[in-house]
């Protein structure tokens, strides 16, 4: 069977980039080295970066928001928040898990989106982006993924996604006085991309959590649990 493989991508500043090859009725084809790759809709870049896959959403979700300001003469806050829950926002939060922005400049521009977004309703444009949010009961961006965050850890721990547990996270089993029994072991990390990590970043704010937030029977459970349990937190209007 013949397998067409038209690139490959190197990872690392250290990769020696070697060239690979494939036969083909008898010839070497060599395998040309890009710079990025699609999967799965996350356009993977050769410095782990995400910049171009970032700059593709913002851009889709800022056309998105022309469209609805064209489309719409009238907007109050109800209209506008099931545009743009729907239409929107899910193009800045597919698989964020993944290109999740550590860098203040990526962290801005995301969240520009939203800011921008919410002066298409007329009575809030003269508002601060905080007071916007807040009679819109809009999170920021910043804070939905953190909550993303949570969400795909409680999923992969109690093994309702099957991922390798072993794989991504260690339990930590020293006896403690208080906490809960998902706490997870937390290694040092030395560079930038792996402190920012997904395995590495939700650390913290798992460990922090109360028993009885992460020990929720179902999925919707944990949701409403977590959000009680973060509800008087400045993050959720402010980043």
């Amino acid at each position: 069977m013949w397998i067409n493989a038209k690139s490959s991508v190197h990872y690392g500043n250290h990769n020696p980039n070697t060239e690979y090859y494939m036969q083909h009725s008898g010839q070497a084809k060599i395998i040309k080295n890009d710079s990025e790759e699609k999967d799965l809709g996350v356009i993977f870049q050769d410095d782990l970066k995400f910049t171009k896959h970032m700059t593709t959403k913002i851009n889709k979700a800022n056309g998105m928001l022309g469209v609805i300001k064209r489309s719409f003469q009238y907007m109050d806050k109800d209209i506008f928040c099931h545009l743009y829950k729907a239409l929107v926002r899910p193009s800045l939060e597919y698989a964020n898990a993944v290109w999740h922005p550590y860098l203040r400049k990526d962290i801005d521009r995301v969240e520009k989106v939203q800011r921008r977004a919410t002066k298409l309703v007329p009575e809030l444009a003269n508002k601060t982006y905080q007071e916007r949010l807040k009679d819109l009961k809009l999170p920021t961006l910043a804070h939905r993924r953190r909550r993303g965050d949570m969400i795909q850890t409680f999923k992969i721990l109690h093994g309702i996604d099957n991922i390798d547990i072993s794989s991504l996270f260690t339990l930590d089993t020293t006896r403690r006085t208080r906490g809960h029994a998902w706490k997870l072991h937390k290694n040092t990390a030395n560079s930038t991309p792996r402190i920012n990590s997904f395995t590495y970043r939700i650390i913290n704010d798992w460990n922090s959590l109360a028993p009885q937030v992460v020990n929720a029977k179902s999925v919707q459970d944990f949701k409403n649990k977590l959000d009680q349990h973060w509800y008087n937190t400045d993050s959720i209007y402010s980043y």
